[in-house]
């Protein structure tokens, strides 16, 4: 089978015999561009979140890397997270904000003392005073926040 391909000439320049190689080639290309293989492998972050002694049953967590965008997980019901990121280090933030008691609206007064609620500074990773590292080895790791 033979490829055509139809361009027009400019003048006495025609690029047909030129430009077909680059409109097969130009996915192999963008592969090779899109930074495949060379990124190192996301390590597996895992444990717990607890506040003055209780896990925590609700909220997320959040690790900033040194370029400052957050990775989240969610707090799972028996206080457990799970995440994977790329070695290095990271600024962390947990936030668990009360929950709304059950049958109350959003018009009533508001909700009574959520114990599973943290402090406001935990959610700024700069105030937080949370950090920690990621290994390249081994490729899972145990992370415990602890909060008083």
């Amino acid at each position: 089978m033979r490829w055509l391909v139809s361009v027009p000439c400019i003048g006495s320049l025609c690029l047909g015999h030129q430009l077909a190689p680059l409109l097969i080639l130009w996915p192999v290309g963008l592969a090779l561009l899109s930074g495949c293989g060379d990124a190192p492998p996301k390590k597996n972050l895992s444990g717990t979140v607890s506040y003055q002694g209780n896990l925590l049953d609700h909220g997320s967590v959040r690790f900033f890397g040194v370029d400052g965008r957050p990775v989240g997980s969610v707090i799972q019901e028996n206080g457990s997270y799970q995440i994977d990121l790329l070695p290095g280090e990271y600024q962390v933030s947990v936030s668990s904000p009360p929950k709304m008691p059950a049958g109350l609206e959003e018009v009533d007064n508001p909700p009574p003392h959520d114990p599973n609620a943290v402090p406001a500074r935990y959610a700024q990773p700069n105030l937080s005073g949370l950090s920690t590292t990621v290994d390249s080895e081994p490729p899972t790791q145990t992370y415990d926040i602890v909060l008083e």
